[in-house]
Parts: structure tokens; C-alpha cells; sequence
């Protein structure tokens, strides 16, 4: 295992259970081969609990890279792969808050009619409207291609109960029998990764399709469009990840600056980033027993469980100015990177609604509904 991380107590607790998923892949991989499968997972600086219980459950986490070799097509599921990204777009200049408020509008009427479903307003997913430190405006949206999770039957890529490969799913457990690795091989497999393929190219798409519809001819360029979810290649999964060669995006948090960052080095690999800060929980108890993960002591049986534990963790993003930039600091060291623009909010569309934000703080939430 390769570790990138911070240390914090979550990370120190989560760190064993991703080494025995490491090594389940390992053995599932030299069972169906009959060959050593070599299988190194990354931990990265912003490793912590997943918000979806199935991808825990199977022994993955928010925040690391798998990859495997293997002479066959393989695929582990309970990574519950699917495209997530941010993208970048270049604009002429600034717009009001009743102007973006009306290209929202807009947009999610046309999703409607186009089958795209909007999840702008979900999870950790947002538009913004941003002034860079070379003074130019950005618009940055940041989404999944949400319809590739359950709702397209013979595309769905979680393993829920009726996806269509549940009877080609293919088990390997544990010594104790709490752990296991759920996985395909053979032609699911094949079908499998080529769907995970696709969909960096759909997600890029389908931003590119809302930023038309939401800023029309305000957009002069897309600067860029950097997955941090998805399959990099046939034989690796990211979650929480970026992979890119020279550049990546850092996200933070509501109100705070985000960062347009590149590597300090010259590769022809790919070059392995954190999306964001990450939660630490302090003293975290993490275990695998006959009724599933518990963690502190707490049965995880769906998001709402997990949500109210990073509820109380620490959120470095919302720390004093001195705190979070050493951990901006902290993270560009830990993945060798330098930071390439600074982009401060203006206005955001969240799960929070509309926020218009003065010198980078939260100003007031305006209601346009």
C-alpha cells in the first residue's frame, strides 16, 4: 500500500481496513488466475468514510486508488463506481445574482426534458461563481453522472439488488468471515469497465451541456475538466481521486477559495490528487463483525448514519485562515504540487440553495423560489 495521507486518527483507523482489501484483491485475483495478482492501493491525504455504507462495507473508502494487474477482466463492485468530477469554464465577465438565478432556472427545466438529472443541489455538489487572484471570472460546477448509478437498468454500475450483472457477482471472504471482496471476472466484467469508461467523457458532456445552458455565450473557454471518481483505466478505480498528469483541482469548503493546482514534476503517469480536505473523526473505532461495519460503536446501515458521524468530525476547511492554509500546505507537500490559481466565491448553488458570499465569507442566502 501506498500512503499519502495526513495521519489524523481517522486515517490511522481506516488505513488496516484498506490493507486487508488490498489483500483480499490480491487472493480473489490468484484464485481466478491462478497467478500472484499484484494489487496496490493509495491512501490519500483526504482518506475517510464514505458517504454510501455499501462501498465501506465492501472495504472501500473516500479518498484512495486501486489498482491491480491481472490477466483477465476483473472488476471489484463494492468500489460502486460511477463518474465524478469538477470542470472549469473561462467568462466574460461578471454576472448578478438574478442572472445566474435565471441560467439556473433555465438549466433545470431543460434537464428535465433531456432526461439529465439535476444534482447540483446534492451531496457535496454546487456551481460557483468565482474571481480568480489574476482577476478574471470562473464558473465551476462540480457533479456526478448521476443516472449511471441505479436508475439506467442496463447501465446501473452500484450493486443493488437487480443490477444487471447480481448473478455473475463472484465472492472471496476473509479468514474470519467478516470481510469479503465482491468482484467480476470474464464478459460482465468486460461490459462493466467499457460503462466506466465511457462515462468520463459523458460527465465532461453533460457539464458542458448545464454551463451552455446556464451561461450561454458568457463562456469564453473551458479550462478544464478533471475527474476525481471513475475507472482511470481497465484496471484501477478512484474514488475521491484525481488522476491527471500535471494539473487537478483542490476543493474546501462553502466560502472558502479553491485552488487550480499542478504538479511539480514532469510525468507521463498518472499524477494522483485528493479532491477535497476530508473529515477527521477523533478517536474513531472502526470493525467488521457477523452484523456488518460498525463504526464507533454505531451499526452503519445507511447514509444518515454516516452522515451524523462526519457531522461531528473535524472540518479543516472551516478553520481560521492560519489553520487552513497549513493544511493546504500540508496536502501540496504530501502530492508534490504547487498551487496554480486561486479562485475566491462570489455566488453558489448548493444543497444549501443560494449563497452569495463578501471576501470569501458567507454574506446571506437570498430566496429566489
Amino acid at each position: 500500500m501506498r500512503d499519502l495521507t495526513l495521519a489524523d486518527e481517522m486515517q490511522l483507523a481506516i488505513l488496516p481496513h484498506i490493507r486487508k482489501t488490498e489483500e483480499l484483491a490480491t487472493r480473489a485475483i490468484k484464485k481466478e488466475t491462478g497467478k500472484e495478482g499484484c494489487v496496490i492501493i493509495t491512501a490519500m491525504p483526504d482518506l475517510g468514510l464514505a458517504n454510501n455504507p455499501i462501498r465501506m462495507q465492501g472495504g472501500f473508502f473516500t479518498g484512495m486508488h486501486i489498482a491491480w494487474d491481472a490477466d483477465i477482466p476483473f472488476v471489484p463492485v463494492d468500489a460502486t463506481v460511477n463518474c465524478c468530477g469538477v470542470a472549469i469554464y473561462s467568462l466574460n465577465g461578471p454576472l448578478s445574482p438574478e442572472e445566474f438565478h435565471a441560467g439556473i432556472e433555465r438549466a433545470k427545466v431543460e434537464a428535465g426534458r433531456s432526461g439529465r438529472r439535476w444534482n447540483f443541489d446534492r451531496g457535496n455538489h454546487f456551481i460557483l461563481l468565482c474571481r480568480a487572484d489574476d482577476g478574471r471570472e470562473y464558473a465551476v460546477l462540480h457533479a456526478s453522472a448521476d443516472e449511471y448509478k441505479t436508475s439506467l437498468p442496463s447501465h446501473a454500475l452500484y450493486p443493488v439488488p437487480g443490477v444487471w450483472y447480481e448473478s455473475e457477482i463472484k465472492v472471496i471472504y476473509s479468514e474470519d468471515g467478516y470481510r469479503f471482496l465482491r468482484y467480476l471476472t470474464g464478459s460482465p466484467a468486460e461490459r462493466f469497465i467499457a460503462i466506466a469508461r465511457q462515462l468520463e467523457k459523458i460527465n465532461q458532456e453533460r457539464m458542458q451541456a448545464f454551463s451552455n445552458e446556464i451561461f450561454g455565450n458568457r463562456i469564453t473557454g473551458e479550462l478544464c475538466c478533471i475527474p476525481h471518481y471513475g475507472m482511470p483505466n481497465e484496471s484501477s478505480i478512484a474514488i475521491g481521486c484525481s488522476w491527471n498528469h500535471q494539473r487537478s483541482i483542490l476543493l474546501t469548503a462553502p466560502g472558502k477559495d479553491i485552488f487550480l493546482i499542478e504538479n511539480r514534476e514532469t510525468s507521463s503517469i498518472p499524477w494522483l490528487t485528493p479532491h477535497g480536505f476530508g473529515v477527521e473523526i477523533s478517536h474513531p473505532a472502526i470493525s467488521y463483525g457477523r452484523d456488518g461495519l460498525r463504526i464507533n460503536r454505531t451499526l452503519i446501515t445507511d447514509e444518515r448514519a454516516v452522515a451524523s458521524l462526519n457531522s461531528k468530525g473535524i472540518r479543516m476547511a472551516h478553520a481560521e485562515d492560519e489553520v487552513f492554509q497549513k493544511h493546504v500546505s500540508q496536502i501540496l507537500q504530501r502530492v508534490n504540487a504547487r498551487i496554480a490559481i486561486s479562485m475566491k466565491p462570489l455566488m453558489a448553488i448548493s444543497r444549501d440553495g443560494f449563497v452569495v458570499y463578501e471576501k470569501g465569507e458567507k454574506h446571506g442566502k437570498e430566496n429566489y423560489s
